[in-house]
């Protein structure tokens, strides 16, 4: 999205004058492309740079590739049919709130960031990134979550799913060690293959989940609840 003429040299450091209008034009570039978005909501801004902008409460287009890293996106809000964000960079964003029901989320990136309280019910959500991610409160009934990755390595902490709403959602192959899932709503969730190793799931209601394949090992299960028999 930015000038040639207008990046620094690769040869050596740009002088200051340049470094300046350099500087200037990506400041350009976010704030037409804001003011696009707030006139023209189903706009196309595929690829777009608009990292660290504040979006709050807008209606999300088609933004596949976007670069959303630590945008303010509060209260957002999507169209059925028409929100698009796949394989975005969404890392470190705020979502809370937001409202993005089946809303296309193949591959985004959504390491740190907060959704809490965010809606996600009937989103595409295959590989998707959450490692430390905030999701207390969210409501993913029906999402798409295969292989999505909640988890990635012992020295980063997982993702808070405590008290979402993951009914129905496809969580085949999920890496979900460690994850709080304190409370969160399971039922009939496709957990096959899932990693939930040492995940808590005290109070979490899994009735009619299909665990097969499922690693449990060091999972806290107090008074979950779920078939007869099967704890």
């Amino acid at each position: 999205m930015l000038l040639a003429s207008l990046q620094p040299s690769l040869s050596g450091p740009p002088s200051e004058p340049l470094a300046i209008a350099w500087h200037n034009s990506q400041v350009d570039t976010i704030r037409s492309a804001i003011i696009r978005i707030r006139n023209e909501p189903y706009r196309f801004l595929d690829d777009t740079n608009l990292a660290g902008a504040n979006l709050a409460g807008v209606m999300v287009g088609r933004w596949g590739g976007a670069n959303l890293a630590n945008a303010n996106l509060n209260g957002a809000g999507s169209h059925s049919g028409v929100t698009n964000l796949f394989e975005a960079n969404l890392a470190g964003a705020s979502l809370e709130g937001a409202d993005l029901t089946y809303t296309d989320l193949l591959k985004v990136d959504l390491t740190v960031a907060n959704l809490a309280g965010a809606q996600l019910r009937a989103a595409f959500l295959s590989g998707a990134i959450f490692i430390d991610a905030n999701l207390e409160g969210a409501n993913l009934e029906g999402a798409d979550l295969g292989a999505c990755e909640l988890r990635s390595g012992e020295e980063i902490p997982p993702a808070d799913l405590a008290g979402a709403d993951l009914d129905g959602a496809n969580l085949q192959r999920a890496n979900l060690k460690g994850v709080n899932l304190e409370g969160a709503n399971l039922s009939f969730a496709d957990l096959r293959g899932a990693n939930l190793a040492d995940a808590c799931l005290v109070r979490a209601n899994l009735t009619g989940a299909n665990l097969d394949g499922a690693d449990l090992e060091g999972a806290s299960l107090d008074d979950a609840i779920s078939r007869p028999g099967w704890l």
